[in-house]
């Protein structure tokens, strides 16, 4: 039985600041929420909100205040296993808050985990594979000889697939970074061009034929998630496969892009969905419908990168995938093991639950000083992790 349950803001920094389409990323802020149970089990989960993002209405406060002052209320006394009931409680009574939700559901599954001690792919029905490729992210550069650089470096590092971020104010400098990156891996070295929606149509249509001709693998969300006809347009006009990012957040949106025969595949991220729960939901209408799945992640922690990992590691034959290089990029993890790229690989854990043990000296470091009390609820020890 659950028996407390609690949110604190985690903050972590970027080794390098990295500019996207939506913003410059400097800082990771996350919510992490534990789980207690009556046996003392501890489950924990983790959410990344990025407010400058599309489709992502909440925060840190807006996350913490919702676990701490509402969600609280009627999770006390459910049983872990008691998800879709929790799911329901959640939505009834608060809404469609996905980024809230995730971390609490997947909090729930890893607490689960750990009371039937297996890993949280098994409650999922089995992993598939127990590695998973990856791909890695190239953001705005100042020239091309910058994109070239990482993306050669990149490849030598063992990573499968090249994702470069393009829609800026600056078409042709997109175009120039695509070609930089083909230029340094070669011909059939896969990569993939993401606009995370910044062009209006017309920008698209001729940004986009013009990149053509560098062999990309995927255009992702090359406009606004709204714009289903946009999408739809581009795909009937352009060879290249198109990719839903921002379009699909629910089992719900994924339906009408099918419908709208707006995309070829479909990037998955388990804080935008709302969880390991209805990301399930998703990726199995996307097999059902023949779209691929290209697993993402947005900017965790190694929490949230081993949860990602078990949840992709059930779906079938997915693309490598965008785990941010493991935590290759932060500046120090919560966890005693840090998820690190093996030869461009994530290895999935195999411990009970999501498989991470949190490292209380980076966690202490991570949680402003003010959480620290509501903390060694959970975690006693804390307070002696200077």
């Amino acid at each position: 039985m659950i028996d407390n349950i609690i949110a604190v803001p985690i903050n972590v920094n970027e080794k390098v600041e990295r500019e996207l389409a939506y913003g410059k990323i400097s800082v990771r802020k996350n919510v992490l929420v534990l789980i207690r149970d009556s046996s003392g089990g501890i489950g924990i989960g983790e959410t990344e909100p990025i407010t400058m993002r599309e489709g992502c209405e909440e925060n840190q406060s807006i996350i913490v205040g919702l676990v701490n002052n509402e969600i609280k209320q009627f999770a006390l006394g459910m049983e872990p296993d008691q998800i879709s009931q929790l799911e329901r409680e959640i939505e009834h009574r608060i809404g469609m808050v996905p980024y809230t939700k995730t971390a609490v559901i997947d909090a729930t599954y890893d607490l689960l985990g750990k009371c039937l001690g297996t890993p949280v792919s098994t409650l999922l029905g089995g992993a598939l594979q127990d590695k998973l490729a990856l791909s890695w992210s190239i953001g705005f550069k100042k020239t091309p000889q910058d994109v070239s650089n990482e993306a050669s470096w990149a490849k030598s590092a063992g990573f499968k697939w090249i994702k470069v971020k393009i829609g800026s104010r600056d078409p042709l400098r997109d175009i120039s970074s695509v070609a930089a990156a083909r230029d340094a891996l070669g011909p059939d070295f896969p990569i993939h061009a993401d606009a995370n929606g910044k062009y209006d149509y017309d920008t698209a249509l001729r940004t986009l034929k013009k990149m053509e001709r560098y062999d990309v693998q995927l255009f992702e969300q090359p406009v606004a998630g709204w714009d289903l006809q946009g999408m739809s347009k581009l795909r009937s006009k352009l060879s290249t496969p198109i990719m839903a990012d921002e379009s699909v957040t629910t089992p719900r949106t994924i339906l009408r892009v099918i419908e709208a025969q707006a995309a070829d595949a479909v990037l998955m991220k388990l804080a935008k969905h709302g969880g390991i729960k209805a990301s399930k939901a998703i990726a199995d209408i996307a097999y059902g419908a023949g779209i691929k799945v290209y697993p993402g992640t947005h900017l965790s922690t190694s929490v949230g990168i081993a949860t990602s990992a078990q949840f992709y590691s059930t779906v079938e034959n997915p693309t490598p995938g965008d785990f941010h290089g493991g935590s290759t990029r932060m500046a120090f993890d919560i966890v005693e093991h840090s998820l690190l790229p093996d030869d461009g690989y994530i290895l999935v854990p195999q411990l009970p639950g999501c498989g991470m043990k949190l490292d209380l000296h980076g966690l202490r470091r991570a949680v402003p000083d003010e959480y620290h009390k509501l903390l060694a609820e959970m975690l006693p020890e804390i307070a002696d992790a200077d």
